[in-house]
């Protein structure tokens, strides 16, 4: 029986046939290169709005409810209807808006967990609405020793509410951006393709975004794993700038002073880490707004002895004056003695 050759058209993604050729190559001996090191800083932070601090408007107070309690025939309460019973109620009122009811809850375990929508606790009085996310990085990309490029972008688009930033190898996190970028919707209903990666895409991540639950921020590691923090750093220069954050970073930050933090923490990461250099970039994420600051800030400004440059006058200068004789004179003696043979 005849076979029929049928054309299988390639699989998007990642091809690892490379790897796969470099590792049967090092089982035989052959000494494989060294990696070059790159070096950057990247870090995010939540803030809050200005607005978000002012007093809430005064709403009289909702009618009191009868919380269930379960009797002793009955099985005891699971937390989803602990939180269906004692914690989250909407009380329809005659004539007025339906007031929010939250008992004996503490904020950070509702957004976290519960996942109230923060226009609703800052509403409702809530110390703890943040309203952003605020990413940097630096703009130098390295190739071991060499600086490769000095103004490089390293804060990548995603959607418009969400950015990412970038460290390790320039050529991984762009095409893994790249990838979440046209796949978000089926990024976010699979599995992390890091991880199934097992790290030989060398991209660390800092995505940072705004939805109608609020502000988000996270890390993604090199493997696969995340960290959700209100503010992270990563890169060679992360040490630096994770100083910065831990010694002034407190909660209920504004957008101006979030700013100034995150600036201070990558100018701390490019004059402590020979990776990192260059300028600052800045991205500011609020609902349904978007700044991306590009060269915010500029530490280490290149200056020159003559802004036009050097000049030189149109003559040879003479740096040395010496004098070789082509011939040399020499007196012939008529009348002397004779050679001796």
């Amino acid at each position: 029986m005849s076979k029929v050759a049928i054309d299988v058209p390639p699989k998007g993604g990642f091809s690892f046939d490379l790897c796969r050729r470099n590792e049967m190559l090092s089982k035989k001996g052959v000494q494989a290169p060294s990696f070059l090191k790159t070096g950057t800083t990247i870090v995010g932070l939540v803030f809050q709005s200005s607005a978000a601090t002012a007093a809430p408007p005064t709403l009289p107070p909702p009618p009191p409810l009868p919380l269930l309690k379960p009797s002793s025939a009955s099985p005891p309460p699971t937390i989803s209807t602990k939180i269906k019973t004692t914690l989250y109620f909407f009380v329809p009122i005659p004539g007025a808006q339906p007031h929010a009811v939250i008992l004996d809850v503490e904020e950070r375990w509702l957004l976290r967990h519960l996942r109230v929508p923060t226009r609703i606790l800052q509403r409702f009085g809530s110390k703890l609405s943040p309203d952003g996310v605020i990413l940097g990085a630096d703009t130098r990309a390295t190739e071991g020793p060499i600086v490769a490029d000095k103004n490089c972008e390293k804060i990548h688009f995603m959607a418009p509410n969400i950015y990412c930033c970038g460290a390790g190898t320039a050529a991984d996190t762009e095409a893994v951006t790249g990838i979440f970028n046209f796949n978000v919707l089926y990024m976010v209903s699979s599995q992390l393709k890091l991880h199934s990666y097992q790290g030989y895409v060398q991209a660390a991540l800092v995505l940072g975004g705004v939805d109608v639950t609020g502000p988000h921020l996270h890390t993604i590691y090199p493997h696969g794993s995340t960290d959700t923090l209100p503010f992270v750093t990563m890169g060679s220069g992360s040490l630096a700038a994770m100083a910065i954050f831990e010694s002034k970073y407190r909660e209920g930050l504004t957008r101006d002073e979030g700013v100034n933090l995150v600036t201070e923490a990558i100018c701390s990461g490019i004059f402590n880490d020979l990776g990192s250099g260059s300028n600052v970039d800045v991205c500011v994420i609020t609902k349904g707004n978007t700044d991306y600051l590009r060269n915010h800030k500029l530490p280490n400004p290149r200056t020159y002895v003559n802004a036009k440059g050097y000049s030189f006058t149109k003559k040879t200068e003479v740096l040395l004056t010496k004098i070789t004789p082509l011939r040399e004179k020499v007196e012939v003696i008529e009348g002397g003695d004779a050679m001796e043979e």
